[in-house]
């Protein structure tokens, strides 16, 4: 970068008012860690389908996409804290009124999260030692795969349950309005991973150390970063036993969890259920050459999304000052954003990817034409949808949209369990798309519609 361009940049920095400065900077730390995240995949997917063979390397992939699918274990505690930090902070009050705030509402997250990674460590001890074969989880396993495949399981339900705790930080940093801090810990996690990934594959690690050596490097990282964080922003370390002396937060944070839980899961059925549905219909092989092509669409959606994470607790402080000016402005510069970066990204993709799937991606066939263009499509409209539901989550607009996604999510699975035996993996595409458009799409213009007729008030 020239100097000039440089000087442009600071420049339109300090023009920047407070709460755009802070979403900004969330998003720069954000896509640093994505990309980080990015890079180990795409880096040794070769190498890994190499060493672990098609089968185990289609159940790798399959456990990674699973870190997002099962996001919604906390069962929506992380994103309803989320929402408590930000209205704390909001508060008029005194610094030191803000401060217990904020302490109890971590104290009784943390107390949260604690007992639901037990309730899961519970239930995937109880199905690993009653199924018939645990594996079947992953689909149709070979007989030789299916210990390791079992191992790799049952330390990805361990890590997963202790993350829970240690994930909420990055909720609670980014309702303070301190995303960068969840960027940067991303990008350390990513960094380390990047390091022993080769170092497993190198040595023959299997299934089980691959899973420690992304999975398990990204918990020690969050733990340490929840704890700097805490401490740098001078509030003390979680007490969890000091929540049961605050029933009425822990059935509140309960309560307004279960809104984003009903969230979570629909997006989750409609989004992320190609793991499942892929597999189960066309085999773990079929879903590792599908999930190659995928993640690169998901990682621009995902990269775009990151970029504007911050404005969800930046609409939450806006709305609460009632400063819906701001929110105009900034909503129709996000949207307007999203759209073409995303666009551009796509039209790219559709170019390059038909000749880097094979190599050096790794896959065993150039994927279709149809596939790509629906991929495609997909990643345009979710990301614009995501820029609308941050509003709509910062007002606090939770249960109407749930009512909107279960809508969505049950067209949309019902469409991809018959469509993709049809069309192959482009039928894990189709019904999610028409789902969201002719659902999803209406229900958001309407209700921002209403939301912008507030009259507003700006920040003193």
């Amino acid at each position: 970068m020239s100097l000039g361009a440089a000087t442009a940049v600071g420049r339109a920095w300090r023009r920047m008012d407070a709460r755009t400065r802070h979403a900004a900077a969330a998003g720069v730390f954000g896509v640093l860690g994505r990309l980080g995240g990015a890079l180990v995949v795409l880096v040794y997917a070769p190498m890994a389908r190499e060493v672990l063979g098609p089968e185990r390397f289609g159940v790798w992939m399959m456990l990674t996409a699973w870190t997002t699918l099962f996001a919604f274990a906390d069962l929506g505690v992380g994103n309803a804290a989320l929402n408590r930090v930000t209205a704390a902070l909001a508060d008029d009050g005194d610094a030191d009124r803000r401060r217990q705030r904020l302490g109890a509402t971590i104290d009784a997250a943390v107390a949260c999260t604690i007992v639901l990674g037990l309730l899961l460590l519970a239930l995937a001890a109880a199905w690993a030692w009653l199924a018939p074969v645990p594996s079947a989880v992953a689909g149709l396993i070979a007989p030789g795969n299916r210990t390791k495949v079992d191992v790799a399981l049952a330390l990805f339900a361990v890590i997963f349950a202790l993350s829970l705790p240690t994930a909420l930080g990055q909720k609670l940093q980014l309702g303070a309005q301190d995303g960068q801090w969840a960027g940067w810990t991303q990008f350390v996690a990513s960094v380390l991973s990047l390091a022993a990934v080769p170092l497993v594959l190198q040595r023959g690690g299997g299934l089980p150390e691959l899973v420690l050596a992304t999975q398990g490097v990204s918990l020690m990282v969050q733990a340490a970063s929840a704890l700097w964080w805490l401490r740098r922003r001078g509030l003390p370390w979680p007490r969890p036993l000091r929540a049961w002396r605050t029933p009425l937060l822990l059935k509140a944070l309960m309560v307004e969890g279960a809104a984003f839980f009903g969230l979570q899961l629909a997006a989750a059925a409609a989004f992320q259920s190609d793991a499942v549905i892929v597999t189960q219909h066309l085999g773990a092989e079929v879903y590792g050459d599908y999930a190659v092509v995928q993640r690169i669409y998901l990682l621009v959606g995902a990269g775009v999304v990151t970029a504007l994470a911050g404005l969800w607790p930046a609409f939450g402080d806006a709305w609460l000052r009632r400063d819906v000016a701001w929110v105009r402005r900034t909503l129709r510069r996000a949207l307007l954003a999203a759209g073409l970066s995303t666009l551009v990204a796509v039209l790219l993709l559709q170019l390059l990817l038909p000749g880097w799937a094979v190599d050096p991606l790794g896959a065993q066939a150039a994927p279709a034409p149809l596939l790509l263009g629906l991929l495609g499509a997909w990643t345009v409209v979710e990301t614009l949808g995501a820029v609308c539901a941050a509003l709509l989550n910062g007002a606090n607009l939770i249960r109407i949209q749930l009512a909107l996604a279960a809508t969505m999510a049950i067209l949309a699975v019902a469409g991809k369990w018959w469509v993709t035996p049809l069309l192959g993996p482009a039928g894990a595409v189709l019904p999610m798309l028409l789902a969201y458009v002719l659902v999803s799409v209406p229900g958001q213009v309407i209700l921002i519609r209403r939301l912008l007729a507030t009259p507003s008030r700006p920040m003193p």
